[in-house]
């Protein structure tokens, strides 16, 4: 893949996330009380910001279901109003925190820790796939559906889903938010949102390592780098963690919003920060990005026990190793991956500071310059553990899953007026290709049939204008017909049932969906050979598009390839109701069969069955067949 597309992605992706997180935070500092901004530091702001706006998304959803594009407007514009209100205020406060050092090295800590977590995974990227990463990415499209449908409708009747809405709802507002940047199309933002949440748990852990171990910005950040390129959360990137990410984030922050609360009051006796807001605000941001009544939370033991069987200890503190590759894991283990996110960071600022704090060199004498090296242990640790973690990600992670960006065209077919279809998949019936159709197809109900059935065996009596089919790997022209939709690379959606019709002949070298047989060869140039001595056939004919209460004749057109010499093959057929007959052939011919109303069967569609035994024991090459009102070769004797 090109690595300019690779680059742009990434520029596209980093731009938004830090436009949002600035909303975010100015919502935030907006909304506290301006005698709390003394203590607050970034975290609490973003985080305040954040989730005010999931509460505003839930009440809008849960009461009026009000579609999120409006919400996402109102929240913007009420930002903006705000700030324009008391912007005297606002650029005295800001201006020495975004003009300083301090802010452009957390510009360059977080833009770091984007591109590493976008390292990691590597999305499929450039115009001409669908921006996927590895895995089955089922939970990745489902993330964008549940946004598309609260952004459109506001509301979560999705068919299909592998998940339930409630499962994460913060998660769902964040992603929805994060598309209005990307042309409305959540499936565009799925993956720039998953880095931003893993950037940002990231900064979170190195916040906390500063504020409550004081440990330095360079051994802080070696800690974001550990935590960010684990096994753990490549395991989540991986398999499109989004509520892990956002959950771990939260409960980081509530985290070190304690520690630091209980580290100043040590410090200084008149300390008054907003403990209790921030808590209730990370509190908050948590239960709705892993709601208790969605079984997050509970069990959290066996569920560490099901992760240690997955992820080894030593790993899950971020030694190099393997990421596990399975997605559908009980809320359980989920949770526990949740936990161990928050605390590891934790653990790591702990060891880093009981380092710093160890008295052995004073005793050994040794110099300043060997002093500050043996304390920058640490850094240089963390960057053998990011650089080990990226190597192993690099040698055996999956790559991204491509998917044709034609898939985007289905979309246009969205605009019709059915409710419900029918899909006929490539791959398992609750597969991505089922996701993708579902997702570029809102809103409606549907029937799917996986790979363990052909089309031949899909039934089409129920396929019109209001009920259409998609078919995946199937060109419209085997319709036998116009009125479908055709999406390159990837299928046919069908608006009326697949019909021969009158004096348009189809070669046995192509697959239609009114033809069906048995007992015969793959495709070739010239058609296809029976392979047994009878073979099965039946056609399909639709009323509506050729005269079937007429007399009409079905014409096949073969060639048995017969030595020199030898006598004609004979055919006995049997067709429609009771007809039987015998015909010899022996060079390339038509031979035609006579059809009446009598001979079809069906309601909506009708179809014909035709049988064929070859007396001699020969095969013949089929190459055509074909409905006339006037036979194109010999009639078949009937008897």
């Amino acid at each position: 893949m090109p690595l300019w597309a690779h680059l742009l992605s990434l520029a596209h992706g980093l731009a938004v996330a830090l436009l949002s997180l600035a909303v975010f935070y100015l919502a935030g500092v907006l909304l506290t009380p301006r005698r709390w901004q003394a203590w607050m530091r970034w975290p609490d702001s973003l985080v305040a910001g954040l989730t005010f706006y999931v509460v505003v998304c839930w009440i809008a959803v849960s009461s009026r279901h009000i579609p999120v594009k409006y919400v996402t407007l109102i929240f913007a514009g009420s930002v903006w109003a705000l700030g324009s209100i008391r912007s005297r205020w606002l650029r005295s406060l800001l201006a020495p925190r975004v003009s300083g050092l301090p802010a452009r090295r957390w510009l360059v800590d977080f833009a770091a820790l984007y591109v590493l977590a976008y390292i990691l995974i590597r999305p499929a990227a450039g115009s001409a796939f669908l921006p996927l990463g590895p895995g089955d990415n089922i939970g990745l499209v489902t993330y964008a559906r549940y946004a598309r449908q609260l952004l459109d409708f506001g509301t979560t009747n999705i068919d299909l889903a592998v998940f339930d809405y409630l499962h994460s709802p913060a998660s769902v507002y964040l992603l929805a938010w994060q598309s209005l940047m990307f042309g409305r199309d959540p499936l565009q933002a799925a993956m720039p949102t998953l880095f931003l949440c893993a950037a940002l748990l990231g900064m979170i852990a190195a916040e906390a390592a500063r504020v409550v171990f004081g440990l330095s910005r360079r051994i802080s950040m070696a800690i974001a780098g550990i935590v960010v390129c684990g096994p753990l959360v490549r395991w989540m990137l991986g398999t499109y963690g989004l509520a892990e990410f956002v959950s771990a984030a939260a409960l980081l922050y509530v985290l070190r919003v304690v520690g630091r609360a209980v580290t100043e009051s040590k410090k200084r006796s008149d300390y008054a920060g907003p403990m209790f807001p921030g808590a209730m605000a990370g509190t908050a941001l948590l239960v709705f990005a892993a709601p208790p009544w969605a079984g997050w939370g509970s069990h959290v033991l066996s569920g560490l026990a099901g992760l240690l069987s997955l992820i080894p200890m030593l790993s899950l503190f971020g030694l190099p190793g393997n990421a596990p590759v399975a997605s559908d894991l009980s809320v359980y283990v989920r949770s526990a991956a949740v936990v161990v996110l928050a605390v590891v960071p934790f653990l790591w600022a702990g060891v880093a500071r009981a380092a710093r704090g160890w008295h052995m060199l004073d005793h050994l004498h040794v110099s300043d310059t060997d002093r500050r090296l043996a304390r920058a242990l640490v850094v240089y640790a963390g960057l053998a553990l990011i650089l080990g973690n990226v190597t192993v990600q690099a040698v055996r992670g999956p790559e991204a899953v491509r998917r044709p960006a034609a898939w985007r065209q289905l979309h246009e077919a969205s605009g019709l007026s059915f409710r419900a279809l029918t899909l006929k998949v490539a791959d398992e019936a609750n597969g991505l290709s089922t996701a993708l159709a579902m997702y570029y197809l809102p809103g409606r109900k549907a029937q799917v049939f996986g790979r363990g059935v052909s089309p031949q065996d899909l039934s089409f009596d129920s396929v019109s204008k209001e009920q259409p089919i998609f078919v995946q790997n199937f060109r419209c022209e085997g319709a036998g017909h116009r009125d479908t939709m055709f999406v390159r690379e990837v299928g046919c959606l069908l608006m009326a049932p697949p019909s021969m019709t009158l004096d348009a002949s189809y070669p046995f070298n192509q697959t239609f969906l009114f033809l069906t047989y048995d007992r015969m060869t793959a495709r070739e140039q010239g058609g296809r050979w029976n392979t047994r001595p009878t073979l099965h056939m039946r056609v399909t004919a639709d009323p509506q598009r050729a005269p079937l209460e007429r007399e009409l004749f079905i014409n096949l057109l073969v060639n048995p390839f017969l030595p020199e010499g030898v006598k004609p093959q004979r055919l006995a057929m049997k067709w429609g109701s009771e007809r039987t007959g015998v015909t010899l052939v022996d060079e390339r011919e038509w031979f035609s069969l006579p059809v009446g109303s009598g001979d079809w069967k069906g309601n909506r569609v009708w179809t014909l069955p035709i049988t064929i035994d070859f007396l001699d024991g020969r095969t013949i090459l089929f190459h055509e067949i074909a409905l006339t009102e006037s036979p194109r070769g010999t009639v078949v004797s009937q008897y």
